[in-house]
């Protein structure tokens, strides 16, 4: 399997794995607005998508998104128009030529039959809103047979048609009149961004009236968007946002979102930033079943409360920074290999060999280590696994690795053993001589075994 998704990963894994009211310069006014030229982009966004995009009081395009355009702007040297509209009519303007690039909004489905997407630029958790005159709502299930508002063509229509068939779904040409209309009881709810909508209430003074649901209906990361075919564009603009940092994104986000808790550019922002098609990737392979072969500690440690160490722990990093889920299937010492050819798994963490290049792909190495020699306190120290002639030395059963090292030495009588846990007591009570580890492995059993001690370091050979 060919896998374009490299992700920043550090794991020594396999992976297999609409019609335009008007348009303004940057930073101008209607008024002065000057012929458009073919080094001009146009940019579509809503008027009333606040704090993001929307006209301001001196009637210019204004909002978090406006001014990372502009900074994209500024970093692709590219000339940049905006074209503000309805919700429903920005992403109109793409269809019908009015617009080049839409200003920000979540991938779904619907969308992606006709448009291609950025790599994320920002995300945004989507609530309930409900007026409090008309009673609390706890759960989206609760308004099954009821009526909630949303903005037509919106992530949340998608979202609530396909998920909650049962609600009815009442379409409104801004946020603003669903919230006018959910205060006067034709609509139970009103299902938005939680930034845009809060700021609609209060900027409606109505803050005191209304109240979010405590659960997040969905998260979505937020895109530029291009029509289908024009991946010169969209190339152009994943340029332009590989050349902003997240400092700088985080200086807009600032002036927009005063309020530090609400802000998605925190100084412990566990999510990277992944190009567009790592993002395609992801969406359509959201869960990736890695081979975990037996306890090996402390990369890997079964217990009765399920499988953890250094391995799962890397796992659920990638996990939190990426959004990917990761299934662990247990397998056999040697398992993975034919695992990953028969397609029973994505992906296992495991040493580069050369002859599994022929069916694999391999990350960069997530560590690396010396090949050390682990001996009773009573032998002599070594320097190279030649020394080691005419000794039974331990290798545990299936781990090719130690028969690919140990093959060259014809005079090496290599014992078969379980686990790693069975070599180094076999050692302790002299049943072998010796065997090969790695700090890591190693240092981690012999708190057990204090008769035992690094007899010397051999050349690299488990190094990766």
């Amino acid at each position: 399997m060919r896998n374009p998704l490299k992700l920043f990963i550090k794991l020594s894994v396999i992976i297999i794995l609409a019609t335009a009211f008007f348009r303004f310069p940057a930073d101008a006014q209607a008024p002065s607005l000057p012929p458009r030229d073919q080094k001009t982009l146009v940019i579509s966004m809503s008027k009333s998508f606040q704090p993001f995009t929307f006209i301001n009081t001196e009637d210019k395009p204004a909002g978090l998104f406006a001014d990372i355009w502009k900074l994209w702007a500024e970093k692709t040297g590219t000339r940049i128009e905006f074209l503000p509209s309805t919700w429903n009519e920005s992403i109109e303007n793409l269809k019908t030529g009015s617009a080049d690039i839409h200003s920000g909004l979540a991938v779904t489905p619907e969308r992606e039959q006709r448009m291609i997407f950025s790599q994320a630029f920002y995300e945004n958790s989507f609530y309930l809103f409900f007026h409090l005159k008309h009673g609390k709502v706890t759960l989206v299930e609760e308004l099954s047979g009821q009526k909630v508002g949303v903005v037509h063509n919106s992530s949340q229509e998608e979202y609530l048609r396909k998920n909650y068939p049962d609600i009815e779904i009442v379409v409104f040409e801004s946020t603003e009149k669903a919230i006018l209309s959910a205060r006067d009881g034709n609509v139970r709810a009103v299902a938005d961004s939680y930034l845009s909508t809060s700021s609609d209430i209060q900027r409606l003074g109505l803050s005191g009236e209304f109240e979010s649901g405590k659960e997040i209906l969905y998260t979505k990361t937020f895109h530029a968007g291009v029509i289908k075919e024009n991946t010169e564009l969209l190339s152009l603009v994943n340029k332009g946002f590989d050349a902003i940092s997240k400092n700088e994104l985080a200086e807009i986000e600032k002036r927009w979102i005063p309020d530090p808790e609400k802000r998605y550019f925190k100084p412990d922002i566990k999510k990277v930033r992944l190009t567009s098609e790592e993002e395609a990737w992801i969406r359509s392979h959201n869960t990736v079943r890695v081979g975990i072969p037996p306890a090996f500690p402390p990369l890997r440690i079964y217990t009765q409360d399920g499988i953890s160490g250094f391995i799962v722990d890397y796992l659920n990093l990638l996990s939190e920074k990426t959004g990917i889920h990761f299934q662990l299937v247990p397998m056999s010492f040697g398992g993975g290999d034919s695992k990953l050819q028969s397609g029973e798994i994505d992906m296992f963490q495991t040493f580069n060999i050369p002859r599994r290049l022929a069916f694999s792909i391999f990350t960069k190495p997530f560590t690396e280590f010396k090949t050390i020699i682990i001996t009773r306190n009573d032998a002599p120290f070594m320097d190279s696994i030649s020394t080691l002639k005419n000794k039974r030395v331990a290798i545990i059963k299936g781990l090719g690795v130690y028969k690919e090292v140990l093959n060259p030495y014809t005079d090496i009588e290599k014992i078969e053993m379980n686990s790693m846990e069975d070599m180094f007591k076999a050692i302790s009570e002299s049943k072998v001589y010796a065997t090969l580890s790695a700090p890591l492995f190693a240092g981690y059993l012999m708190r057990n075994y204090p008769n035992l001690k690094i007899a010397g370091v051999a050349p690299n050979v488990l190094s990766k």
